[in-house]
């Protein structure tokens, strides 16, 4: 959860005050204090952030051919105006931690009756590296190769974040997995087409962890372990502040619910050897016993298995720490919840975890 001034906090929660809001680009406020904003629409998801915003262009002053602003990077500062009339909002350097950055792509001037206005649309860090590509090694044209064996995937992660001049946040969880294992893949540039896809479509990266990356300011990535036992970074209730004032729940079956993975395979990725026969016979697995038992019904069991194939995993332990990340990533998407605040929080980041105490009905 980002850290914000205790005022800024009281103002947001109060549901009176002004909101207040700082886009500074190419040396210039955009944002409230400017006269031009007009609206702002920024999008955070996992793997993808985006931002659209509207501003005033009555004088042409921002019009492409008069101002360029392609290309430049910054930050949405959200915030509010606190009860003592300063303006409090991320990134201020004031006790608000800032927000991800983000790259104007295109400039629009829009005339219609009565309004001229000017739209920016903009990406964020995931954006920016799905339009890098790495250099692999190999021959041309596809360079698809074998890589790896000698580098954690923390380490490879941080390197392909070094490509775009960004950086990995020094803490590292630990899920037994990003900063010990070792992963071989074979890279490709057409597998793995820019960083994003290295990073997050890759197998035997991210998607092989129980971790997630967020975008923080200054062009830093976090790694995020969330587990049951984590503490609530906030909490919202029906009946007294902070107040949420919709909240939709649903609860979905968890399918598949059984992963099977096969590792141990020789270099050429197929079971041929002896050794390698007796690998494949003893695959890796990771259950959900509550799944199966709530889909069993009549003669049949409740188990829906998934296969997945890991070769170069050249221990079973590795392979069952893989089938638990796969079955952890699954069990996220268990619980799907949709909420509605009457204010905007500048404290919530991806992966935060919230507390929803509703009295209504009772």
């Amino acid at each position: 959860m980002r850290t914000i001034h205790t005022d800024l906090k009281t103002a947001q929660e109060s549901l009176s005050a002004a909101p207040y809001i700082y886009i500074y680009i190419n040396g210039v406020n955009y944002g409230t204090a400017s006269g031009r904003l007009i609206s702002h629409e920024w999008i955070e998801e996992p793997y993808r952030d985006r931002a659209i915003i509207v501003l005033d262009n009555s004088d042409r002053a921002l019009d492409p051919g008069t101002l360029d602003l392609r290309g430049k990077s910054f930050s949405i500062g959200e915030g509010y105006v606190d009860a003592n009339s300063v303006n409090r909002y991320c990134g201020d350097g004031a006790g608000t931690a800032g927000t991800p950055t983000l790259w104007v792509k295109t400039q629009h001037t829009i005339s219609m009756e009565g309004k001229v206005v000017c739209i920016l649309t903009c990406e964020g860090m995931w954006g920016l590296l799905r339009e890098l590509q790495y250099l692999p090694v190999g021959e041309e044209p596809y360079y698809d190769v074998p890589f790896g064996g000698t580098q954690t995937i923390k380490t490879i992660i941080a390197l392909a974040l070094a490509e775009a001049d960004m950086t990995l946040n020094a803490t590292v969880p630990d899920d037994g997995i990003i900063d010990t294992l070792k992963p071989f893949f074979s890279t490709s540039n057409t597998s793995f087409p820019n960083l994003a896809s290295l990073i997050c479509n890759n197998p035997d990266m991210l998607l092989a962890t129980k971790c997630y990356l967020r975008p923080e300011a200054d062009k830093v990535f976090k790694l995020i372990y969330p587990q049951d036992a984590d503490a609530v970074d906030e909490t919202y209730y029906s009946d007294k502040t902070p107040y949420f004032r919709e909240y939709t729940e649903k609860y979905n079956l968890l399918i598949p619910n059984t992963i099977i993975v096969y590792w141990g395979a020789g270099n050429d990725g197929s079971w041929d050897t002896a050794e390698e026969l007796v690998n494949l016979a003893d695959p890796a697995s990771a259950t959900d016993a509550a799944s199966i038992a709530a889909y069993a019904s009549g003669g049949f069991d409740g188990v829906v298995k998934r296969v997945y194939f890991a070769p170069r995993l050249t221990t079973k332990a590795d392979a069952t720490l893989r089938a638990e990340a796969i079955r952890a990533r699954l069990k996220s998407e268990e619980l799907a919840g949709r909420l509605v605040l009457p204010y905007h929080d500048c404290s919530v980041e991806l992966y935060d975890k919230v507390l929803i105490e509703d009295l209504r009905g009772v």
